[in-house]
């Protein structure tokens, strides 16, 4: 049978698939599927934040504006993000750090990693020069299974199942390394990238055909060649899928570009939709986001029009994260000098594609986004940085405050003399040490929340500046986050960590 049309595969699905909580209606269909595969958790637990590679978080919020720069990293490369701890790809490494400000938890030896790592259950799985299990706690390796090939793919994580791919083979394995099964397609080699998980089944591609097969076994579900009028697919960025639909892009050959993303049932492998993009993009429930060739939009589910466009001079975007009000993307902008007057950066859009807020490092072309609540990370092959919101940040910066204060007013209370070391505090007579306190603690540190000229060795605020902004020190693993420098220290230093990252502790604010 032909394909189907725009309008009847809406009829046949009752047009609920689509993107947006900016964008549309919200619970319904996530609270569906909540048991499903591709859905995705609270965390960015792999390469565009869940197993199907969608970046749809319709109950996840991102900064308020105004924003500013929390902590910057200075080594870069994809990230995932889980419960409390950044987990970064770098020079063939895992860098584990403090979500709440930078600090290094640990850093593993060079496994020879590359891409995005998928973390879950305790564990980080990476590939590269083979497929490696870390331990999420210290980042000693668990275990390592070379595959014969070229560089293993970045594996994705789904119902206990590692599933990863590597020349023309996609293998899958349990948690313990133990092979579970592995599918090879014959004569071609499939896409050396992720494979995407939904619907109980995962999927990949190769240049002429999708693969379906079953995530428990294996075995196929389907198999299905590419559109008649379409020469090959596009096998650049990683194909999307969520409980239903299965999207891939691919280009006619006239140009160097893909032309059309094609939507494929998830059942059955029958082809269905198509939209402009040359990326498979952002699929949700009534809008879909993708990249026509350089620039950004959003097509109404329904009448297949361009809905949403971003109010912004672009000479290229990344592929769109889409929460509950915002959509963010990095921008390669075109500048004056090329008929432009935008800046490169971190972007967040509302629903009418106007600019909620940017943040524009003078020394970054653009940067890809990772949305967890409250906070957007921007990355690139250089740098790794945290948005939030600044009320956010204040708030911090006033409980630490009050955490120092009683700290000091125990110290004092437990001196045995304190009101001696208040007589000497105000002559300052006698030298900074005082009965009871730490020699480097003072009221004014107190009420400051640290300053960036204090004891580094007695606060841990210099191991939260050296980790947040990747000073060469210390490479030892530390296990784990520790006390000192994950919360105290990182937090006595939040605000000397932002003043480095934005230059002046700029904050960026609604446009004009």
């Amino acid at each position: 049978m032909p394909p189907l049309t725009r309008r009847r595969l809406l009829a046949a699905t009752g047009g609920t698939l689509a993107i947006g909580g900016v964008l549309g209606s919200s619970g319904s269909v996530a609270a569906d599927r909540s048991e499903s595969s591709a859905e995705p958790g609270d965390d960015w637990s792999s390469r565009r934040g869940s197993p199907g590679n969608n970046a749809y978080f319709p109950n996840r919020s991102g900064p308020e504006t105004p924003v500013a720069v929390a902590w910057e990293y200075d080594a870069g490369g994809p990230i995932a993000v889980q419960e409390g701890a950044v987990y970064l790809t770098t020079d063939g490494a895992i860098h584990a750090l403090d979500a709440t400000d930078g600090s290094v938890g640990w850093r593993s030896e060079d496994v020879g990693a590359s891409g995005t790592p998928a973390v879950a259950d305790g564990s980080v799985y990476v590939g590269g020069d083979a497929l490696v299990a870390l331990d999420a706690e210290d980042g000693t390796v668990r275990w390592e299974r070379e595959l014969d090939g070229d560089d293993v793919a970045p594996p994705n994580v789904a119902s206990g199942t590692i599933v990863t791919c590597v020349g023309a083979t996609v293998s899958a394995f349990d948690t313990d390394g133990e092979e579970q099964w592995a599918f090879e397609a014959e004569e071609e080699l499939l896409r050396a990238s992720e494979t995407a998980v939904a619907d109980g089944a995962v999927f990949a591609c190769s240049a002429s055909h999708v693969f379906a097969r079953e995530l428990e076994d294996g075995s196929e579900r389907w198999t299905n060649e590419r559109p008649e009028d379409a020469e090959r697919f596009v096998l650049h960025d990683p194909i999307v899928a969520v409980d239903g639909f299965v999207a891939v892009a691919f280009d006619d050959g006239e140009g160097p570009y893909a032309d059309d993303v094609v939507l494929y049932d998830t059942t059955t492998g029958e082809e269905g939709e198509r939209y402009g993009g040359a990326t498979p993009a952002t699929i949700g429930e009534d809008r879909v986001y993708t990249n026509p060739t350089y620039d950004a939009a959003g097509y109404d589910r329904e009448t297949g029009e361009t809905v949403w466009e971003p109010d912004q001079d672009i000479k290229h975007a990344q592929q769109p994260v889409v929460g509950a009000d915002r959509v963010y993307a990095g921008i390669n902008a075109l500048e004056e000098m090329s008929g432009g007057d935008g800046e490169h950066g971190l972007y967040a859009f509302d629903s009418a594609g106007d600019v909620a807020w940017s943040v524009t490092p003078d020394d970054v072309l653009e940067l890809n986004a990772t949305l967890v609540e409250g906070t957007v990370y921007g990355w690139d092959t250089d740098r790794l940085l945290a948005v939030r919101s600044e009320a956010d940040l204040g708030e911090r910066e006033d409980d630490e405050d009050d955490e120092t204060g009683e700290a000091d007013d125990e110290d004092d209370e437990t001196s045995g003399d304190g009101e001696a070391d208040d007589e000497e505090e105000n002559t300052e007579t006698e030298s900074e040490e005082t009965d009871g306190d730490e020699p480097t603690s003072t009221d004014d540190d107190a009420e400051d929340g640290g300053d960036e000229e204090q004891d580094d060795g007695e606060t841990g605020a210099d191991d939260t500046a050296e980790g947040a902004n990747g000073a060469d020190g210390d490479d030892e693993a530390v296990p784990g986050f520790t006390t000192g420098a994950g919360v105290a220290g990182g937090v006595l230093g939040l605000e000397w960590l932002r003043r480095r990252a934005n230059g002046d502790g700029e904050t960026f604010a609604d446009p004009d």
